[in-house]
């Protein structure tokens, strides 16, 4: 036997040879109902599960019969399919035979009378009797190449055992393995020309051998660009983690590929080497490239128990120079469940980026908003601007310096203030997530250190510490059932807690915070309960995200933390905790939650839960 032997097994290509173009007849007052019977020689219960599983005529099993040639279709089909499933697991005797009202599938008439026993209503059967026959096995396992040309692979590659059973599904898999290898060890072109496959049935022994063309070693050359019309092809240059002269990997060009998505300006992004290698023995790198709309717009909604309703807009651009600029200006109103528009929380902003300002993996960053914050602990009026660097030192790990200065008018239990400082905002991040919507698996890391000066108090000076800790784990393969937590915590040193910004100050409680208390109350307040904020906080979180349906899930929490006086939690304060069941629809661009909890240690005139509703997981 020889790669034909796959060729017969090719499912949903097999047209009804022997379909017969049968008389109309009237349809019975009650239409027949297929039965299907499976009859595995030896009773095997692995392979009776995995031919129901693969049978099309199974999948119609106690169904009406509207179309009988259906039928017949369905049981041609799995003649051929059957044996595809048999040859899987290595069962390369096996016979199938399908008979429907006792006439085989392949007889020359078997359409005619299927359409008259259907016709006649009642039940019609359809028989799949199976005879496995035994597992074949490796004997023989070679790698030759084309011309008698050496392969630089080893036979062990393909991952195939002389004895083990010879799968179909693994014999495959291991030219995939030996194309793989090859392009890894600078084979760019390298293919599996032919594999022969023969079944010796006297002993029920399998010989493959894999004809392979390797191709020579190559390294990478010139950079032919399609598709960028209105980007910078300069910039696409850059963007490349490869000099010319570099040995050919595909790697690299996955690597590429990546930095050229994370640009956002791409709808489509392909990276694959040339057709040739060229007499200089390097391969051209080619990028196909759809470029997506440079404009957008946008909206969100969030609601709060406790802050109320959140309304706010956006609109950008993904490409406003052709260096894959991006300007993006922001509005948002929250808070409007107040009677009075005073107390409305207002904020108008632009952000502002350019890749690859100093070298490819560097981002210039600017920003600056002005804003009016309304909350329970303060009413602040103040603008911002700050303009820094991000480097992208790893997929994983980046860092980011950038200079700010804020100017604030603020309103809070130590009497009106006006603060005017600028700061070196300094941070760290790694980040091993395998979705930054909805992680599965990995953790997210930050350290944020700012150093500030300027009217601050009577100190002049105040240093800012946070961190935060979060980890992601499937219970399952499928990635039903994560457990999520979340750990962070931050200090202020320098300022006395009176002389400290009220909107720089920790608080605790709210829907990114402590579930189920109310927004900032989970902190430091004075006699008469109002709230004050601290120098230093502490939080945790753990969730169980479980998916009901792959669009909806379920998601029991429980948070606690607070913040304190003091610039290092002393535990001063109580620890507060809250509990709490979430609800999630998961969308293509992250998951809609709801979240409702209740404080388990709450305080006089805590209210007894808290409902929250916005985009995305709480962390």
């Amino acid at each position: 036997m020889s790669a034909g032997l796959f060729a017969a097994a090719a499912p949903g290509l097999i047209a009804p040879a022997h379909a017969q173009q049968a008389t109309a007849e009237a349809a019975p007052a009650t239409p027949a109902v297929l039965a299907v019977e499976i009859v595995v020689e030896g009773g095997d219960e692995a392979i009776r599960a995995e031919i129901e599983t693969a049978s099309q005529l199974y999948d119609v099993a106690e169904d009406e019969i509207e179309n009988p040639d259906d039928v017949f279709r369905r049981a041609l089909v799995d003649k051929d399919r059957l044996v595809a499933v048999l040859y899987g697991t290595a069962r390369y005797g096996a016979l199938v035979d399908v008979t429907i009202a006792g006439t085989s599938v392949l007889d020359e008439n078997a359409g005619a009378i299927i359409e008259r026993a259907a016709a006649a209503g009642g039940t019609l059967t359809a028989t799949i009797t199976v005879t496995p026959g035994p597992v074949f096995r490796f004997s023989e396992i070679n790698i030759v190449g084309v011309g008698d040309e050496p392969v630089p692979v080893e036979v062990g590659t393909t991952g195939l055992t002389i004895g083990a059973p010879a799968n179909s599904g693994d014999i495959i898999a291991g030219e995939s393995r030996i194309v793989a290898l090859l392009k890894q060890r600078g084979h760019p072109l390298a293919a599996v020309v032919s594999r022969d496959v023969v079944a010796e049935h006297a002993d029920d022994t399998v010989e493959v051998t894999y004809l392979v063309a390797p191709g020579g070693v190559a390294d990478l050359g010139e950079i032919r660009v399609s598709g960028a019309e209105n980007v910078d092809t300069g910039l696409i240059l850059k963007k490349a983690p490869f000099a010319a002269g570099q040995r050919y990997s595909p790697k690299a060009l996955d690597d590429y590929s990546k930095e050229l998505n994370a640009l956002g300006v791409f709808s489509s992004v392909r990276v694959r080497p040339g057709e040739a290698i060229g007499p200089d023995g390097t391969i051209p790198v080619v990028v196909e490239l759809e470029e997506r709309k440079p404009r957008y717009i946008g909206f969100n909604v969030a609601y709060g128990t406790d802050t109320g309703a959140l309304v706010s807009g956006y609109w950008g651009h993904r490409n406003l120079f052709g260096g894959a600029e991006k300007l993006r200006i922001d509005a948002e109103v929250s808070g409007i469940e107040a009677a009075d528009p005073e107390d409305f929380t207002y904020l108008l902003g632009a952000t502002f980026s350019k890749p690859a300002v100093l070298t490819a993996r560097d981002d210039l960053i600017a920003s600056a908003k002005i804003l009016r914050e309304s909350t329970d602990a303060y009413i602040r009026t103040g603008a911002e601007a700050s303009v820094g660097l991000e480097r992208k030192i790893t997929d994983q790990l980046s860092v980011s310096g950038s200079l700010a200065v804020e100017a604030s008018t603020i309103d809070d239990v130590f009497g009106t203030n006006e603060y005017l400082f600028a700061s070196v905002p300094l941070t760290v991040a790694y980040d091993t997530t395998d979705n930054k919507l909805d992680p599965a698996t990995g953790i997210r890391a930050t350290a944020k250190f700012e150093p500030a000066a300027g009217q601050i108090g009577d100190t002049g000076f105040m240093l800012i510490g946070e961190a935060s800790l979060s980890a992601y784990q499937k219970i399952d393969d499928d990635a039903r059932f994560i457990l999520a937590g979340r750990v962070s915590a931050g200090g202020i040193f320098g300022p006395s807690l009176a002389d400290v910004p009220a909107n720089r100050r920790f608080f605790a409680g709210g829907g990114g915070s402590i579930r189920g208390y109310a927004f900032q109350s989970a902190s430091p307040k004075t006699a008469d309960g109002e709230i004050i904020g601290g120098r230093s906080f502490l939080e945790t979180s753990v969730e169980l995200r479980a998916k009901v349906t792959d669009t909806i899930g379920i998601v029991p929490f429980i948070d606690a933390g607070s913040s304190f006086a003091k610039e290092f939690p002393d535990f001063s304060e109580d620890i507060k905790v809250g509990a709490g069941i979430g609800l999630r629809y998961y969308t293509p661009i992250g998951p809609l939650r709801a979240d409702v909890a209740v404080p388990l240690n709450p305080d006089e005139g805590d209210d007894a839960f808290a409902l929250y509703i916005s985009l995305g997981q709480s962390f």
